[in-house]
């Protein structure tokens, strides 16, 4: 099996593996550790750096023009895009980090990435439209562990008897 192929099957499971850590936080009602969330975010990080500055073969080296559905639209990457930084809202909504500081720093990753890509030049492009599905992905991360975490919040018992 080629390198490249077992890098993304690993690169795969470790985000399967972090978002089952942040369903399964936010499901439970308390917060993660600082300790685990710091782990979880460091190996994604880390993840996330050697995925996306690797070389690749694009001729593109910047796009700023935001293209989400015309020509230069792909389904698989924004899916893909948003997949990658799913697991990052979840491990902090799972560890109360609010909405907007959450959207905060997945904007402030995804633009550094999308930044290194294009100073290191190794045939990546730096494009706007990843930065807008990336944020996206941690939107909706935090959005999936809020929805769990308010499911399972206890009920207020009532003593009138319900219509």
């Amino acid at each position: 099996m080629p390198l490249l192929v077992v890098a993304y099957v690993a690169f795969a499971l470790l985000l399967a593996a972090l978002s089952v850590l942040g369903i399964v936080h936010a499901g439970r009602g308390r917060p993660i550790s600082r300790r685990t969330a710091r782990i979880a975010l460091g190996a994604w990080l880390i993840a996330l750096v050697l995925m996306t500055l690797r070389p690749a073969g694009s001729t593109e080296r910047l796009n700023l023009i935001p293209d989400l559905g015309g020509a230069a639209f792909s389904a698989f990457d924004t899916i893909a895009n948003m997949a990658v930084f799913l697991p990052l809202g979840l491990i902090l909504a799972a560890s109360r980090h609010t909405i907007w500081k959450s959207l905060a720093i997945g904007l402030v990753v995804s633009l550094g990435v999308e930044t290194a890509q294009f100073i290191i030049d190794a045939g990546r492009a730096a494009d706007i439209n990843d930065v807008i599905t990336n944020v996206a992905g941690t939107a909706v991360g935090w959005g999936v562990a809020w929805a769990i975490n308010r499911a399972r919040a206890p009920r207020p018992l009532t003593t009138e008897p319900q219509p």
